[in-house]
């Protein structure tokens, strides 16, 4: 019998694994562990199998082969398994009706559920687990919760993959543990394969649930009706019962609660909500008028926010203790929601609606549309955050979601307004100021020494980011209190950078982040909606930190050489400051921010060209180019350097100072600094774009400065230049020629380049060559850089028009002399129209006019030049084609 049993299902493995369709073939691969293979026999296979019987003789036979000892069995479970496994992949026109697909889906839930009823112990048993991880993950990829949703036992199949996810992560831990956390050393490898497969199961439904949600917009009242529900009236109180101290039948009944609270909270925030960003965040039309319609919609979101703040609260309370099952993933999930939520429903902004929807739908008098309710959801979530923040440390996730929702209550302007009366929000700036330095608070009433202990323990940029929210809560508000918490925070960092002593690497690290939190904070303009007081105590950054820079730039001297962390973190701070502040600097203030640049490029520049860089430590997925992070800020300072020449926001009419270091006096110098660097960094396309187009860009904008600078140092710009015409990215070859065009028209204007030109005299010729070499000839012209091409050409045409014309008939000339035999007189006659085509090109009136014509005179000159300068790249191109 175990023979006959044997071959039948090999027969039905073999007929099953068959490819139908119109490229039908045996595939030896579709009983395999991928999740993603489907099988769609004909409708002729229903009759055999899209029967329940067929599916229930299945499974009582693998129940029965499976209680059996293994050795009298073989591989007869494991081929059964298999079968079970196509079973599960069976899609497409073989289910006549929903119906009956929704009937197939339930025999096997069921069947499933039975294996899962019975424990699968680990021992002899690899296989079936592995199996059964894929069988329950094929499941879900190819019925989908459409169908799974209305088998009656889906939550208990939930359940069950919850548990056996627990079951293998609680082996695969014990054995990590046995190698000392040694993966490579751990030989029970299934275990890793089975959670992974079980991990891309549940990822799977997290996707379908967050699509079922976007999907429940079309009866939006029902949904959230249906959400209350679930979340009111079963999973919180279970919560509720787990955190206070209520033992659950089993590990892993806690772990699919918690999963199922998770889930509510993500569906609930992708039905309420957009995540719009980069874009006014506002309540979705659908929910809108669903509440139009339905004003019960409105209720049902009023208790599921109050239940979800509700479960926040009392997990947040649990931490310290440590007893029961707490989770930061659903604190993550509960902080996003919430970040989410906070934007749209709290205080909402009432000029983004229509007034008469508005109106009808109730959101402006409910929910959170009063201050008196804004202000209660603010003292939550600056409570919930500090928590969170000072008692799960070592949580990343969970930090940088309370970050982003205490930073989305700072950024509101209605909301930002209300934070100075919020108690949470001056006892989180305590705790921070203390935190910093135990020994100088901020004023008021003292911290938790919990809280500060706990602050003290996250990480350094951690505890910069926090810093960076609560100066950018307090900046720009003129009330008392944000002003005495804000200037309590500065004194702190003030007094910090003042005592920092020489030998402390570990304080000088901590203080380089926290004032680059100061630096990088989001400025929030008052938009006219507030004094002219608030909106000039707003800049109260700017003074702080012009005070400090200048102190700040000799540390790169004091620590560069020992510790890479401060020299990144020096480079970065200098590097956002520039970035957010410096359109809103005055002139005095550029002054000081120019020198500290200059004093720390110089200290930073030294120690590169002395060899005494050190090596920045790549965290785990790094690319090799973040070792290099440092070289990469300093390009990026220099360009946000040379923007304020084009976007100031600052009134000068109060400083009569000029600034006595000229911009471009950094920007040269630190290009030259730079710029032996890139030789060997240049294979890092995102450094090397950003080099590029700094040097064009520079070169383009300041032409006139050339002329002060070393004539060497003009050479290597120039072949800087030339290097990158080429390059793949288009833009960077454009900036790279309109830098040469810039260059050229300079000195033909203003002969400002005599001196360079004494000491380099082929500097013209050489990007004349280069051009036409490198971009028209040699590549048969780069199309997608034409036009920027064609308005360099006819700047070196004027520079230089005897050598040009000889340079061309030359090339033409030499790539002419490879064509011969039959094609010979083709190729003659392709070549004199080239030429033609350039004799149309030096017309000196037409470059003349371009280059100096103003209006439409030079705006016709330039039309005619790139016309002229099309025909001679098609020319050039039918030319180089026939050879």
């Amino acid at each position: 019998p175990a023979a006959v049993s044997r071959a039948c299902l090999e027969l039905t493995l073999e007929v099953l694994s068959f490819e139908f369709g119109p490229n039908a073939a045996w595939s030896t691969n579709l009983a395999g562990s991928s999740a993603s293979t489907l099988l769609k026999p004909p409708k002729s296979f229903a009759p055999f199998l899209v029967r329940p019987d067929f599916l229930g003789a299945v499974f009582q036979v693998y129940d029965r082969l499976r209680r059996c000892p293994p050795a009298s069995t073989g591989d007869l479970p494991h081929l059964l398994r298999q079968l079970l496994l196509q079973l599960s992949s069976v899609s497409g026109s073989i289910f006549p009706s929903p119906e009956v697909k929704v009937q197939y889906a339930q025999f096997l839930v069921d069947g499933v559920l039975q294996i899962l009823a019975t424990p699968i112990e680990n021992e002899g048993r690899e296989g079936e687990i592995l199996d059964v991880a894929v069988i329950v993950t094929r499941l879900v990829s190819n019925f989908h919760l459409g169908v799974l949703s209305r088998v009656p036992n889906l939550p208990a199949f939930l359940q069950q993959i919850a548990n056996l996810a627990c079951a293998v992560y609680t082996s695969l831990g014990a054995s990590l543990e046995a190698a000392g956390g040694d993966f490579e050393a751990v030989l029970d490898e299934w275990k890793s394969e089975a959670f992974d497969t079980l991990l891309e199961c549940m990822v799977d439904l997290l996707e379908q649930m967050v699509m079922a949600s976007g999907i429940g917009r079309l009866s939006l009242a029902e949904s959230a009706a249906f959400l209350e529900q679930q979340l009111c009236g079963s999973t919180a109180p279970a919560l509720k019962a787990l955190w206070e101290g209520g033992a659950p039948a089993d590990e892993g009944h806690a772990v699919a609660l918690l999963e199922e609270a998770r889930l509510i909270v993500l569906c609930t925030g992708h039905l309420l909500c957009d995540e719009a960003g980069g874009e006014t965040p506002v309540i979705p039309d659908a929910v809108m008028s669903a509440a139009k319609e339905q004003p019960a919609l409105l209720g049902s979101i009023q208790n599921i926010a109050n239940g979800l703040i509700g479960l926040a609260e009392l997990q947040a309370s649990r931490i310290p203790s440590g007893q029961g099952y707490l989770s930061p993933l659903l604190a993550h999930q509960f902080l996003w929601f919430f970040t989410t939520f906070s934007t749209v429903y709290v205080l909402p902004d009432l000029s983004l609606y229509d007034s008469a929807l508005l109106n009808t739908s109730g959101f402006s008098s409910s929910l959170f549309g009063t201050s008196a309710a804004a202000a209660s959801f603010i003292e939550f979530s600056v409570t919930l955050t500090s928590h969170y923040s000072c008692l799960w440390q070592q949580e990343k996730q969970v930090l940088d979601s309370a970050t982003s929702l205490l930073l989305s209550l700072a950024k509101s302007k209605k909301l930002r307004r209300m934070l100075p009366q919020s108690a949470a929000w001056g006892r989180l700036g305590w705790v921070v100021g203390g935190g910093m330095s135990l020994s100088n608070k901020p004023g008021g009433a003292q911290p938790p020494d919990a809280m500060v202990a706990g602050f003290q323990r996250i990480g350094y940029t951690e505890r910069a980011s926090i810093l960076s929210v609560l100066v950018c809560g307090c900046g720009g508000l003129s009330d008392p209190t944000s002003q005495s918490l804000l200037n309590g925070l500065l004194s702190v960092l003030e007094q910090l950078l003042t005592n920092l002593q020489p030998t402390d690497e570990d304080g000088a690290e901590l203080l380089v982040e926290l004032m680059g939190g100061v630096g990088r904070a989001p400025f929030v303009d008052a938009g006219g909606e507030g004094s002219e007081s608030e909106r000039g105590e707003s800049l109260v950054v700017t003074r702080f930190m012009t005070a400090a820079l200048p102190k700040l730039a000799v540390l790169m001297d004091a620590f560069g050489n020992s510790s890479m962390r401060i020299v990144c973190g020096l480079v970065k701070l200098f590097r956002d400051y520039a970035e957010m502040w410096i359109a809103f600097l005055n002139d005095a203030e550029c002054r000081v921010l120019y020198e500290s640049c200059n004093v720390l490029l110089r200290s930073y520049c030294t120690m590169q060209t002395t060899g005494k860089r050190g090596t920045v430590v790549l965290k785990e997925g790094e690319d090799e180019e973040q070792g290099y992070i440092d070289v990469l800020n300093c390009i990026e300072l220099l360009t946000h350097l040379g923007t304020k020449d084009f976007m100031s926001a600052c009134d000068n009419s109060l400083t009569s100072s000029t600034p006595s270091l000229d911009v471009t006096d950094v920007i040269f110098y630190g290009i030259s600094q730079i710029t032996p660097l890139m030789s060997n960094l240049l294979q890092y396309p995102k450094m090397c774009t950003q080099f590029f187009e700094l040097v064009g860009y520079v070169v383009e904008t300041y032409p006139e400065k050339l002329q002060h600078l070393p004539a060497d140092f003009v050479e290597g710009l120039v072949d800087s230049l030339l290097w990158g015409i080429t390059h793949l990215d288009a833009t960077v070859g454009k900036n790279c020629l309109r830098g040469i065009e810039s260059m050229g028209k300079e000195h033909l204007k203003n002969k400002t380049l005599g001196g360079i030109m004494a000491a380099k005299p082929d500097l013209f010729k050489k990007c004349i060559q280069r051009v036409l070499k490198d971009v028209v000839f040699e590549n048969s012209v780069v199309f997608d850089r034409i036009e920027n091409c064609g308005s360099c050409l006819m700047v070196l045409i004027a520079v230089d028009l005897d050598f040009f014309s000889s340079y061309v008939r030359e090339s033409v000339g030499g790539l002419g002399a490879k064509g011969g035999g039959e094609d010979a007189a083709t190729v003659q006659q392709q070549q004199q129209q080239v030429l033609a085509g350039f004799e149309g090109l030096v017309v000196v009136d037409v470059i003349n006019n371009g280059i100096f014509g103003k209006g439409v005179v030079g705006r016709n000159a330039r039309n005619t030049f790139k016309q002229s300068f099309d025909q001679f790249c098609k020319g050039l191109n039918a030319f180089i084609t026939c050879l």
